[in-house]
């Protein structure tokens, strides 16, 4: 019954001498006018207004011109922009404040919350903060997408970015990768967030990486030999010091 026409649904009324309605009448129109829910006839499709402009109030979801997608308005003030990024709610524990921006790492957890505090390089990168995060406060890491607003003005588009051993974003290698900057600029900063482990590099002895976990290999090309990161030094295979 659904997708009917104006003069269908009124057709639906009682053509009488006393013209009278009855409640299987209105049942019946507003049948027509609103598709069920139930499984017995599903939606088909919702059109969202591409122009409009709906707020962002927590729960609201509309179209996102600029992405080609749908906005999600979160409790937080965050937006999800469906199907361009993923994150993750986590808590704060270090004792003091993890900023937007700040690449982080998994150290606990509390039933579904992971526990956070500052990556350090090392390799066990969960995501970047998408929002100041106080102590003891839960708040959103994204996990992969878009990080928006915050200060990449120190690089470059297109600057690969690795978590330092501080936590903060520097285009050194470390064991910890992070992602791209898409917009270098101070505040309209942006990233692309799509971490991964180091377990590798490549160069001159002078080049070795200083802040990676134990067990990283750099192909040292002034040596011509792999070179393996132990914890103290830099060995060759048989753990002799090179």
């Amino acid at each position: 019954m659904a997708n009917l026409s104006l003069a269908q649904i009124l057709a639906l009324f009682p053509d009488n001498a006393t013209g009278a309605i009855d409640a299987s009448d209105v049942r019946d129109a507003l049948t027509a006018i609103f598709e069920r829910t139930d499984g017995t006839n599903p939606i088909p499709a919702l059109l969202f207004d591409t122009a409009g402009d709906p707020g962002t109030a927590d729960g609201t979801l509309n179209w996102n011109s600029t992405f080609g997608t749908l906005n999600l308005h979160t409790a937080t003030d965050a937006v999800l922009q469906v199907g361009h990024e993923m994150y993750v709610n986590a808590r704060n524990t270090t004792g003091a404040t993890i900023l937007n921006g700040r690449p982080v790492r998994i150290t606990g957890g509390q039933g579904v919350t992971p526990l956070i505090s500052l990556a350090n390089g090392l390799g066990d990168i969960m995501g970047v903060a998408t929002e100041d995060i106080p102590n003891n406060t839960t708040g959103r890491v994204t996990t992969f997408g878009l990080v928006n607003d915050i200060d990449t003005s120190a690089f470059a588009d297109g600057n690969l970015l690795y978590a330092s051993a501080t936590g903060t974003l520097t285009t050194t290698l470390t064991g910890s990768f992070v992602g791209a900057v898409l917009n270098a600029s101070l505040p309209d900063g942006r990233i692309l967030v799509f971490p991964s482990r180091v377990n590798h590099s490549s160069g001159t002895t002078a080049q070795r990486p200083t802040t990676v976990p134990i067990g990283f290999m750099h192909f040292d090309t002034t040596l011509g030999v792999p070179a393996f990161w132990r914890g103290a030094a830099w060995v060759n295979g048989v753990g002799t010091v090179v």
